[in-house]
């Protein structure tokens, strides 16, 4: 049985407060981990996008825009 993580996520400068928890595999890339933020907030891909844990930031600098069905 794959080991999950619980994860909070919330949006910086956002007010009023906009929060999400998910589950994820604990093996989860980063790649695969934005796809689910995505879905989790209704959004299409049109922005890029850091992660940042602590001290730590993982970003893309450059726009992978999809087209919205």
């Amino acid at each position: 049985m794959p080991k999950i993580a619980r994860l909070k996520i919330e949006l910086d400068q956002v007010r009023p407060r906009v929060m999400r928890r998910v589950e994820v595999p604990l093996s989860i890339v980063l790649d695969d981990l934005h796809v689910v933020i995505q879905i989790a907030f209704g959004w299409w891909n049109y922005h890029l996008y850091a992660f940042r844990v602590g001290p730590t930031t993982w970003l893309i600098r450059t726009p992978t825009a999809t087209t919205r069905p």
